[in-house]
């Protein structure tokens, strides 16, 4: 059974056992990649900013396995926000998201690919949840079912 939303594409209403904080300062695209994520059944908890992420995270019940976040924001970058959720939860993996590509290539010298990931904008539906899946997979999770089913349009 598929879903379609308004941004044009459905997606599988199969539930997977991952929460993910996915952190924007732009409101259009935080909300586009939250409905992405949750048609495909993941659980997102959404932040405007770093400091907002920082407050979720020490106040959610439940683990947090993956961060998504914007690279450049107000206040604290992405990947300082990813650098410190890391020392509080080691085995929380982390997607680095940006449009400026001269400015992501500064940060992902530094990463571990089984940790962390990058994903240019404009991104597509099946770009995000291809990288969540194949980042989520790494931590030795079940194999999860194929992005690209209905993703059929839409970069953002």
């Amino acid at each position: 059974m598929s879903a379609i939303n308004a941004y044009g594409f459905d997606a599988p209403a199969t539930a997977l056992p991952a929460t993910i904080l996915l952190v924007e300062d732009e409101e259009y695209v935080r909300s586009y990649a939250q409905q992405v994520l949750e048609l495909y059944g993941y659980n997102v908890v959404a932040a405007r900013n770093a400091n907002e992420a920082l407050r979720i995270f020490d106040e959610h019940t439940s683990p947090i396995c993956l961060l998504i976040t914007d690279i450049v924001m107000p206040g604290m970058n992405g990947f300082e926000l990813a650098k410190r959720l890391a020392q509080r939860s080691p085995g929380m993996k982390s997607i680095l998201v940006s449009g400026y590509s001269l400015v992501a290539s500064t940060f992902l010298g530094e990463v571990d690919p089984d940790k962390m990931a990058y994903v240019g904008k404009p991104f597509s539906c099946g770009e995000l949840v291809t990288t969540v899946q194949k980042l989520l997979t790494k931590a030795g999770g079940a194999p999860l079912p194929s992005p690209n089913l209905g993703c059929r349009t839409h970069l953002l």
